[in-house]
């Protein structure tokens, strides 16, 4: 099965705004935390 990679909008530690698009262990990592919420 194939996911769409997860991807999110936030603020920098400045503010800033800014934008990731996951992959790899970073993208299964955020996905686990996500089925938490």
């Amino acid at each position: 099965m194939t996911y769409e990679p997860p991807r999110g909008r936030a603020l920098d530690q400045d503010g800033k705004p800014f934008e990731l698009e996951a992959e790899g262990l970073l993208a299964i990592a955020i996905q686990h935390e996500n089925d938490h919420l």
